[in-house]
């Protein structure tokens, strides 16, 4: 009877030992089936973080950063900000620094699709004062540029290779809009100071390139 029963006692943990080794089996079986269609999504189809660098030429001349969050391959939200140079636009030759969100939408589910985008922000003036003295007429006028608001639209095409990386060739227009204080002081033969402040106007077409990953 005891060895009866010792055979039973074994047979039954026999069987439960077995069970939870083929669960067990089971359980990674689909972890790896998971992870196999996970890998098998191309990138231009998954979620995640987004990084990158931006290059727009010819006026103004920047170099650009963007990062935030890729949802699947219809849109991604951005911020982005860098170094902008004006050089055409006298008195406003100057340097900016933009601040600004990112909406992108990808109009094919495909490694290489057309790409919309649309930038709202502001642009901080880095250096912003320029003056004009006329010494002939005893005149000096000072401009300030703090920056203004900014925006941009773009459109052109996206390419993903096998890998994470992307690149985009597209045409953008730029738009700001500078707060510009001009004071005028006078010293001969009165001596006075006017100021006065307006809201210019800038646009921009040019062409950007970008890369980066996803």
């Amino acid at each position: 009877m005891r060895l009866g029963g010792l055979i039973l006692i074994l047979c039954l943990f026999s069987k439960g030992y077995v069970y939870g080794n083929n669960e067990s089996d089971s359980t990674k079986n689909l972890t790896k089936v998971h992870k196999k269609r996970q890998d098998k999504i191309p990138y231009y189809d998954r979620k995640g973080f987004v990084f990158s660098s931006d290059l727009f030429l010819p006026e103004p001349a920047s170099f650009e950063f963007n990062t935030g969050y890729h949802f699947k391959h219809y849109a991604s939200l951005t911020v982005g900000t860098g170094i902008q140079l004006h050089y055409f636009y006298f008195p406003l030759s100057n340097l900016f620094v933009p601040l600004y969100l990112r909406w992108s939408s990808e109009i094919l589910k495909k490694r290489f699709t057309l790409l919309a985008s649309l930038d709202m922000g502001y642009v901080f003036s880095i250096s912003g004062t320029l003056s004009n003295d006329q010494s002939h007429t005893s005149s000096e006028t000072e401009i300030v540029n703090t920056g203004g608001y900014y925006g941009s639209v773009s459109l052109g095409n996206k390419f993903y290779t096998k890998s994470k990386w992307s690149f985009v060739v597209c045409f953008q227009y730029q738009f700001k809009l500078l707060d510009i204080t001009k004071t005028e002081h006078q010293a001969f033969p009165n001596s006075f100071s006017s100021t006065t402040r307006e809201l210019r106007p800038i646009h921009t077409f040019g062409v950007s390139f970008r890369w980066g990953i996803r």
